[in-house]
């Protein structure tokens, strides 16, 4: 790992098998002051039906739960206003039945958005509220999809199932994505316009997800899949220009980053994986854009997203 190595989080390795198993996730990071962190809970690498919605302080503490359900609701998303929230309620490995929800800060108001027997996820805002930018589809069998926020009206953006994890740009204007636009196109992350026209690779590796915009739209954040060795490999949070140059790895143990609403942090998620067992343990850490600072706020998480508190 980077700077974060040592002490609690040293000497992290998860399974390479069961990250092939990980769904599609993706948030956006919009400006303000930095609100709570919602994250989802259970097992997302098994065939589980369980999963709740929580949110808490970054500096910790007792979590707030916002879902109470027999089967999963999980990637939860914050507005630009940080007054909703956009999440995936259902098991594709249960039933093949994903659907996109929103729900109010608090978790009420619960709205369900799509109503499709297909594998829906990684669900985020417009910076306006009002279209949802989804993936429809499963791992590398996913297109990208917006549609309005009470589910009409749906464009599909990439063609040929291999595009996931997408993320509005803070101005709205561009998406960024992981995988590729077309099947026989070089997987890696991508960026386009809103309408799904001017895709542009930034940077070409099939073990690079989860990219997100940083509040300014000046730097995007991706996880990336380094140094199997056929048990463990390492968990690369990379930064980069939103153009593509620059890039470094910041931490080597953690995965799903997103950026703070103001910018100068990271929340990530942070997992050991059992080879023998099939299970994971899951931290929340927070850390700053070198990689270093490095706090956990609290266990079992996956999935977060920090919210953001617009200022006047």
């Amino acid at each position: 790992m980077k700077p974060i190595r040592g002490g609690l989080l040293s000497g992290v390795g998860v399974v390479g098998a069961l990250l092939a198993l990980s769904p599609a996730v993706s948030w956006a990071a919009y400006p303000g002051a930095n609100g709570l962190i919602a994250y989802s809970t259970g097992d997302i690498y098994r065939s589980s039906s369980s999963g709740e919605i929580f949110t808490i302080s970054p500096a910790g503490g007792d979590p707030t739960q916002l879902t109470d359900n027999a089967i999963a609701d999980t990637e939860p998303s914050w507005s630009a206003d940080g007054r909703r929230l956009t999440f995936i309620r259902g098991s594709a490995y249960i039933d093949q039945s994903q659907n996109v929800w929103t729900m109010s800060a608090d978790g009420t108001d619960q709205r369900q958005v799509t109503h499709r027997a297909t594998p829906e996820s990684s669900p985020s805002f417009s910076p306006g509220g009002a279209r949802i930018v989804m993936t429809r589809g499963w791992n590398t069998q996913g297109n990208i999809v917006i549609v309005r926020t009470d589910g009409t009206d749906p464009v599909r953006l990439t063609s040929d199932r291999e595009a996931r994890d997408p993320a509005f740009s803070p101005n709205g204007r561009r998406i960024v994505f992981s995988g590729a636009p077309r099947e026989e196109r070089e997987r890696g992350i991508w960026v386009m316009r809103r309408d799904g026209t001017h895709k542009r690779l930034l940077r070409a590796n099939p073990n690079a997800d989860n990219p997100d915009f940083d509040p300014d739209g000046s730097h995007i954040v991706f996880h990336r899949v380094s140094n199997c060795d056929g048990h463990t490999c390492d968990d690369d949070v990379i930064l980069m220009r939103s153009d593509g140059r620059r890039k470094r790895a910041i931490t080597d143990i953690a995965k799903e980053p997103v950026f703070s609403p103001n910018g100068h942090r990271i929340a990530a998620a942070w997992f050991s994986c059992d080879a023998l067992t099939e299970t994971c343990h899951s931290k929340l850490l927070t850390f700053d854009r070198h990689g270093t600072d490095g706090r956990v706020v609290t266990d079992s998480i996956a999935s977060p997203s920090w919210q953001p508190i617009p200022q006047p």
